[in-house]
């Protein structure tokens, strides 16, 4: 299954989240990036991703930002 396939690419699981987004599906794309994380915690796309999920939800950037700062990846949000 393509789930099964993202589990094992952490950039596919970013592109496949990218089109659940598109698609509305915020929680779903939210559960794909984490994913990826997981897998690959250095991904850069995927906490722009997710930084870009959660300033669009409202949430706390900074949070994003200093969790993907832990793991060496530098974002810096727009404001």
């Amino acid at each position: 299954t393509l789930l099964g396939f993202v589990d094992e690419v952490a950039p596919a699981a970013v592109r496949v989240a990218q089109q659940r987004l598109g698609n509305g599906d915020v929680d779903g794309a939210i559960v794909l990036v984490r994913q990826a994380l997981a897998r690959d915690p250095g991904l850069a796309p995927a906490w722009g991703l997710l930084a870009n999920i959660v300033a669009d939800g409202g949430g706390d950037v900074d949070a994003v930002v200093r969790e993907a700062s832990a793991w060496g990846v530098v974002l810096t949000p727009s404001k």
